[in-house]
């Protein structure tokens, strides 16, 4: 099983519009959260290999936009608005998990993959929340 590795150059052909405020520095270290939401093991879980690259891709995309907008999360769950009045409604996911993940584009994008294969992470038992770290489950 091969590593799937997140390049600068292909990072910025998929995400442009993320490129002028990315560096080869800040992207190597997002995607070292990226393992935290989907499998970076070629092959470890079932989704077709390009599908689960793109996926490592979004995560760390995901990861790279909250940093670059540190307030997207208080405005994922916006749910109505009111311009003069100035109130805001929102409605939060139950689960942290899509909550988390819907404070980007990407992260939903990403969500949207990972509901295509259950468990989105080795070793991860079936009927509890989903998987939150490089340790869960393992021995």
């Amino acid at each position: 099983m091969s590593q799937i590795i997140v390049t600068y150059d292909q990072f910025v052909e998929f995400f442009p519009e993320l490129a002028e405020k990315t560096t080869e520095v800040s992207l190597a270290t997002a995607y070292r959260g990226a393992p935290a939401l989907i499998s970076i093991n070629s092959g470890e879980i079932i989704l077709d290999e390009n599908l689960q690259e793109y996926g490592v891709y979004l995560a760390t995309a995901h990861i790279v936009y909250l940093r670059q907008n540190p307030d997207s999360a208080a405005l994922a769950n916006v749910s109505s608005a009111n311009q003069y009045g100035v109130s805001v409604g929102y409605q939060l996911y139950s689960d942290p998990w899509k909550r988390y993940l819907s404070a980007s584009p990407y992260g939903l994008e990403l969500l949207g993959i990972l509901m295509q294969v259950q468990p989105s992470m080795p070793s991860k038992p079936r009927n509890i929340l989903p998987y939150y770290g490089a340790s869960w489950g393992r021995q």
